[in-house]
């Protein structure tokens, strides 16, 4: 008879320890959960940063390939730096197409067009 008294006696034991663990389990999810969240803000933050230094350093390349494309600096470079300068009219010679000649369109080539000729 002791055995079933005993039985009665430790379910409510074994319910305690459950309920416990229940909690126990729920508040370290819930923890978890909270730290995982702010791992998260901290990971956008540094993320949304970077892009601002990207977006700062591409608007300068930007500016720079601007400057560098200027075509007064061009022109600056090729006459100081590389002694050129601009022809003179007995050098220019005007080279008209017959007007019988048939006519010639040029045309890109995609990668997959070279390939499928074999010119690749």
């Amino acid at each position: 008879m002791s055995e079933p008294r005993r039985r009665i006696e430790l379910l409510p034991v074994i319910a305690a320890i459950l309920i416990v663990a229940s909690f126990s389990a729920a508040g370290l999810f819930h923890t978890w959960l909270r730290i995982e969240g702010l791992r998260i803000g901290y990971a956008i933050s540094q993320a949304t940063s970077e892009q601002r230094v990207l977006q700062r350093e591409n608007e300068r390349l930007h500016l720079e390939v601007a400057t560098l494309e200027a075509p007064a600096r061009i022109e600056r470079i090729a006459r100081q730096e590389l002694g050129m300068r601009a022809p003179g009219a007995s050098e220019v010679t005007v080279v008209r197409e017959p007007a019988n000649a048939p006519t010639k369109v040029a045309r890109r080539d995609t990668p997959a067009a070279v390939e499928a000729r074999g010119d690749g």
